[in-house]
């Protein structure tokens, strides 16, 4: 060892041993300083589901249907309450599933709710006023307990693949799942399942998760589906190709990829 590595060596023991010397200088403060941090951070995480639970709706279905849930989620053997969880929604079949995020990194699904009544037609939503439910990859962006259907969340719609993909100046947008039966572009429940939607979605934020995302497919892929839906929407057959990508990966592992959206509108996946 030369005298340049021994001088390094020593400065770099020195160093080490001075900041462990601060750090039991001031053990009380460090220690302190953690417990602030963590308690932060739980305040973090519940002050969200305590803000929801100020509003009235959300405190009546929170009495009314969380110890339910909870009772449904264990006997399905899910740890309650969730903490990752992935919306899906087909509008041929008129479904919004809710699917569950296990500790393996795949999903299995809790339930299956019926869309109450449907807007529109088979493909995307492309301009504002055309009644159409949107299709694409999505998120959760809104949480509004006094909405004017019950209870609402909100879609992310319009993405940057719904611009790119509309030469509309107005795409439109407000686009939610909601209680009460009526939509115009929407996918509305009864307001009994938007409850538990709506608690199940909010109690995984509350544990964290930032994006929830929703998956809003025309139709479920398939070789008989393919061929009815491809010959009577054939302008539609390049961008749901793009999508069956998506729900093909899905299907077959139970695990959802990483989606982009490239220059020219299309999802890509990683």
């Amino acid at each position: 060892m030369n005298t340049y590595t021994l001088i390094n060596s020593a400065n770099n023991d020195n160093f080490f041993f001075k900041i462990i010397n601060t750090i039991n200088n001031h053990r009380k403060l460090f220690i302190s300083l953690l417990i602030i941090l963590f308690y932060l951070n739980m305040y973090a995480q519940d002050s969200f589901l305590s803000y929801q639970l100020s509003f009235e709706r959300v405190k009546n279905a929170f009495e009314e249907k969380d110890y339910n849930l909870k009772q449904e989620f264990q006997k399905k053997g899910f740890s309650y309450p969730p903490s990752n969880i992935l919306l899906v929604s087909y509008k041929a079949e008129g479904e919004l599933q809710v699917w569950i995020k296990e500790y393996n990194g795949s999903y299995r699904i809790f339930k299956v709710y019926d869309v109450c009544k449907k807007s529109g037609d088979f493909g995307p939503k492309r301009i504002q006023g055309d009644k159409q439910v949107p299709e694409g990859f999505y998120n959760i962006n809104v949480f509004n307990p006094s909405s004017d259907f019950h209870l609402s969340l909100g879609i992310s719609y319009p993405n940057n693949s719904d611009r790119l993909n509309s030469t509309a100046s107005d795409l439109g947008g407000d686009i939610y799942i909601h209680g009460s039966c009526v939509t115009v572009g929407c996918l509305p429940m009864t307001d009994d399942i938007m409850e538990e939607i709506y608690l199940i979605s909010a109690h995984a934020k509350n544990q964290g998760q930032q994006n929830i995302p929703i998956h809003l497919y025309p139709f479920k892929f398939n070789k008989l589906t393919e061929y009815i839906f491809y010959k009577e929407y054939p302008e539609h057959i390049t961008f749901w190709e793009n999508l069956k990508s998506e729900y093909y990966y899905f299907t077959n592992n139970k695990r959802i990829r990483n989606i982009n959206i490239d220059s020219f509108g299309n999802y890509k996946f990683y």
